[in-house]
């Protein structure tokens, strides 16, 4: 009798969970992928947070020698000016000038600077201003000077003479005349003559001012006015120490532009060392422009 025996065939077997695990691998490595991006994009964010920002105040907007010039400081100069057409390029040539004064007059032992005033957009505006004035002002010291005194009586000051004007004109021409004759042959001295103005109650029928308005004494350097009459200046400019100038007449100029017979004057110099070759600021300034360099941003 035969058995019948089954025979088993050996057979690879594969692990059901196989695909499963694959997935998960799969989906672990994404989850890694995207932490370490996260982390990567955090420290960037993280390092330029950590970065110094520039306000638009701490702009540079000019380099003028070693100092920069702030968008800050522009912005105050700004407010300052008139709103007129240019007023930006007209207010850097202005701050380009001030920066070279200044940096030019530290090398000349004339001012001392430091970032309260220099080179810094947290400086104090006001102090700087006071040393650019102060710059201005050492330079001139070393301009020469014209010294003098000149005694005038008006007869029209704003209005005509209260006695009226052909009488109050003659009246002055008398007596700043008289007065002349007497300094210009030293009988009398510039400031008597100015006294005598003074206490020439008379001339209040000419002047109601006359005893203000009867002498000044003055002391400038090459440019600026004597009085406001650019006629008599040139007189007096050209005259040296202890030399007395002609009586003039000088003109005055209305509100409307038209001008008028105002006031005789004469005058005396007592110094005079103004010579065409004196440099004043501006001229100092132009000089000194050539050693720096500018640079616009």
């Amino acid at each position: 009798m035969e058995t019948n025996q089954s025979v088993s065939q050996p057979t690879s077997e594969v692990p059901v969970s196989s695909g499963k695990n694959k997935k998960q691998l799969l989906l672990i490595a994404g989850v890694l992928g995207v932490i370490v991006l996260l982390s990567v994009t955090f420290l960037l964010l993280g390092k330029k947070s950590q970065e110094p920002s520039v306000s638009s105040n701490e702009k540079v907007v000019a380099k003028v020698g070693n100092e920069k010039i702030y968008q800050k400081d522009l912005n105050k100069e700004l407010v300052a000016y008139p709103p007129v057409k240019d007023a930006k390029k007209i207010v850097i040539d202005k701050m380009v000038n001030d920066s070279i004064a200044l940096q030019a007059a530290q090398k000349q032992n004339l001012v001392k600077l430091d970032s309260s005033i220099y080179n810094s957009p947290d400086k104090d505006y006001s102090q700087r201003i006071a040393a650019i004035q102060k710059v201005q002002n050492e330079v001139n010291k070393e301009e020469a000077k014209i010294e003098g005194t000149v005694v005038g009586i008006w007869f029209y000051n704003m209005s005509p003479a209260p006695i009226g004007l052909q009488q109050g004109q003659q009246i002055a021409l008398q007596k700043i005349t008289d007065l002349w004759q007497k300094v210009k042959s030293g009988q009398m001295t510039i400031q008597q003559a100015g006294d005598a103005v003074k206490n020439d109650t008379s001339l209040a029928q000419v002047d109601k001012s006359y005893k203000e308005n009867a002498i000044l004494s003055f002391s400038v350097g090459k440019g600026q006015k004597i009085t406001f009459s650019q006629d008599f200046d040139k007189q007096l400019l050209v005259l040296k120490g202890g030399q007395v100038s002609d009586v003039a007449l000088l003109w005055d100029t209305r509100s409307n532009g038209k001008t008028y017979p105002a006031m005789y004057t004469f005058g005396i110099i007592t110094k005079n060392t103004i010579s065409s070759n004196t440099p004043d600021y501006e001229a100092w300034l132009a000089q000194q422009k050539k050693n720096y360099e500018v640079t616009m941003y």
